[in-house]
């Protein structure tokens, strides 16, 4: 009977193809937008202006449906609470977004573990950055967060509906079935004096 022998050749081609594969994966999907830390040194935002440029879109009518003077913070309609309650939830982590009357808004990512600090809300320090405006008389957005595996910023659009005064992010395509619901979270004022302006 005929031995098989592996040889050093014949692992090292699946292996150097296998990472040759990812290198390439890798260059194309983080040479699409140019990105840059905050200062918490972890959220990564562009850094490129020409990345928003469809602001020049934004109608200010989009104020009279955005409260400027909230934050939206997420809400789990499966169990009926808000995220930032429900501790039966492992997951520590939720989502709080807060627009702005330029046209920007920023998505900030806090645990419920935590108590608010000055930081937080601020824009310049962490969280992520997006745009609404309005696209044949519907309320659109893109969104710069991290889109893959990777956590690689990409460019994510969907669109906002509302219920009353909750608001309804759906993201577009078949990746994202469940929209986020977001309620109006009353907050001290000081930590809502920060300016976006991207």
């Amino acid at each position: 009977m005929p031995e098989f022998v592996i040889t050093s050749s014949m692992t090292i081609r699946p292996l150097a193809s296998i990472i040759l594969t990812l290198s390439l994966f890798t260059l194309l999907v983080g040479c699409g937008m140019k990105v840059y830390k905050l200062k918490d040194g972890v959220s990564e935002v562009p850094s490129k202006p020409e990345e928003y440029q469809n602001k020049i879109k934004f109608d200010k009518l989009l104020v009279n449906f955005f409260d400027t003077t909230v934050v939206y913070e997420e809400f789990d309609e499966y169990n009926n609470k808000l995220s930032r309650l429900n501790i039966n939830e492992p997951r520590t982590h939720y989502s709080v977004y807060r627009f702005y009357s330029n046209g920007c808004f920023s998505i900030f990512i806090l645990n419920r573990n935590d108590s608010l600090e000055m930081d937080s809300f601020n824009p310049e320090y962490t969280g992520y950055r997006g745009i609404y405006y309005l696209e044949k008389g519907q309320p659109v957005y893109e969104e710069f967060v991290p889109a893959d595996e990777m956590r690689t910023v990409g460019r994510i659009k969907g669109k906002f509906t509302f219920r009353g005064d909750t608001l309804v992010a759906k993201r577009k395509g078949p990746s994202n079935v469940y929209p986020t619901i977001l309620v109006k979270r009353k907050v001290p004022a000081k930590y809502l004096e920060y300016k976006a302006n991207w």
